[in-house]
């Protein structure tokens, strides 16, 4: 917890430095309509939405929302991003997301015996709300090229009228359900972004997950992706999970998860 703690000051510090540099005159943004793990937010009027990725809405204000539209009937979900930098010509750039999730639904259908029971049937399912908060920022060093960095912290609202609720031990889920079972959980990220050539981009992504059960569970995320960009209203995007860590009871400490994507813009101009 006190290496956490020197990291957030450590960001706060840095951020409180660069964030006074003068405008470029140049608008720093990477030149795509998703902007997705920036400080930046879709443009108002533009939808966009993948089968794997969020739909997002860009709203007015340098704001957009979030919602997972194939789970969200069984798993309510949403997150507003802000971006509160007060023009697009600073390299460096401050944003926040905050969002919540209902996933008790979704666990209900999951509480079943078999191959496709993640939690056990037999276990009474509590009423699960969590508020997920980030903060983020963006070192615009290039036009074409971002560095961001993000810490945030997700609670459990309802954890102290349940206690203890069985954790999904995989690798992968963990550290993205962890916080349903504990009163709340930590991550940080540092992430790379840009475009490789007009139709060509990348992505990759480190992040650290804390979660304070007893003996102090770290998960280490390593994601780097890459997309070509078809148009404005279409790109396909592919990469790979390599995940490690010490959660309890995983027969591996190390998993490779490839995937794909495919998403869609529309856009009202």
């Amino acid at each position: 917890m006190k290496s956490i703690i020197i990291f957030l000051s450590f960001l706060f510090s840095y951020s409180t430095i660069i964030i006074a540099q003068n405008d470029t005159g140049t608008v720093y943004t990477i030149k795509n309509q998703w902007k997705t793990n920036t400080t930046k937010t879709v443009d108002p009027g533009t939808i966009t939405f993948g089968i794997v990725a969020p739909l997002t809405i860009g709203l007015k204000n340098n704001m957009d929302i979030s919602v997972h539209p194939l789970t969200f009937f069984i798993m309510p979900n949403a997150r507003l991003k802000k971006n509160w930098s007060s023009k697009s010509t600073k390299r460096f750039q401050i944003a926040s997301t905050h969002g919540f999730t209902y996933p008790t639904l979704l666990i209900k259908t999951l509480s079943t015996n078999g191959t496709i029971g993640i939690y056990p049937s037999n276990e009474t399912v509590p009423e699960i709300i969590t508020l997920d908060n980030s903060f983020l920022g963006s070192y615009y060093y290039h036009a074409d090229h971002v560095l961001s960095f993000k810490a945030g912290i997700e609670f459990n609202l309802l954890y102290s009228s349940y206690g203890d609720f069985p954790e999904v031990e995989l690798l992968y889920i963990y550290p993205r359900t962890a916080s349903y079972s504990n009163p709340f959980t930590i991550n940080t990220a540092i992430e790379a972004n840009g475009k490789i050539s007009n139709k060509f981009g990348y992505e990759a992504a480190l992040s650290i997950y804390y979660i304070p059960t007893t003996n102090a569970t770290w998960v280490y995320e390593f994601i780097p992706k890459l997309y070509f960009n078809k148009s404005d209203k279409f790109r396909i995007q592919a990469g790979v999970n390599l995940t490690t860590g010490n959660i309890p009871h995983e027969k591996q400490d190390f998993r490779v998860m490839p995937f794909a994507d495919f998403q869609w813009s529309i856009f009202s101009n």
